[in-house]
């Protein structure tokens, strides 16, 4: 008798779907007489237009020095650009992670499996930040300021003064530089 759960019949179906794309992708057809007759390029080869990288997006200084966060539930927003800063730990065996676009941006949701689940880490430039429960990032589609928001016993460091602050709300915000 060969029982399968719900999650593994999705897998396999997954699989046999992308197996049948797959097998479409590559079948070939023959050129049609159309096709034949047209040249490629009457003038020769094309002319590459010259590449130009993208210029990094306007972002604020505010988070390049070193200091810790940590608090039950801490939620990251800023403009486009974000995401180029946030480096956050997504591990499926401890997190569950879900991601979605929202009129106001894309929407990152980390949050613990359960009680012995470690802390969700984050980096933002300098700044290591740890969520106990959840994490939430918000790339938003509008210019704002960067804020964040840390929630439940939140306690922040900067190693290199020694400052310390201790709140059940903790907020700090920063403009973008043009």
């Amino acid at each position: 008798m060969n029982h399968r759960s719900p999650r593994h019949s999705r897998w396999l179906a997954a699989l046999l779907f992308g197996a049948a794309l797959a097998a479409t992708a590559c079948a070939s057809t023959e050129p049609s007489p159309e096709q034949d007759a047209q040249p490629v390029s009457p003038s020769g080869p094309l002319e590459a237009e010259p590449w130009e990288p993208p210029q990094p997006k306007p972002w604020t200084d505010e988070f390049y020095r070193r200091a810790a966060l940590l608090a039950d539930r801490i939620h990251i927003e800023g403009p486009a650009g974000l995401l180029e800063h946030v480096v956050p730990s997504v591990d499926a065996r401890v997190y569950s992670y879900t991601v979605k676009v929202i009129a106001e941006g894309f929407l990152q949701v980390t949050k613990v499996l359960g009680p012995e689940s470690p802390p969700i880490s984050v980096q933002l430039d300098g700044w290591q930040i740890m969520a106990l429960e959840e994490l939430t990032i918000l790339e938003r589609v509008d210019d704002c300021e960067v804020s964040i928001v840390a929630r439940g016993d939140a306690y922040w460091m900067d190693p290199a003064t020694g400052k310390e602050e201790r709140e059940d709300v903790l907020r700090f915000s920063a403009t973008i530089e043009e």
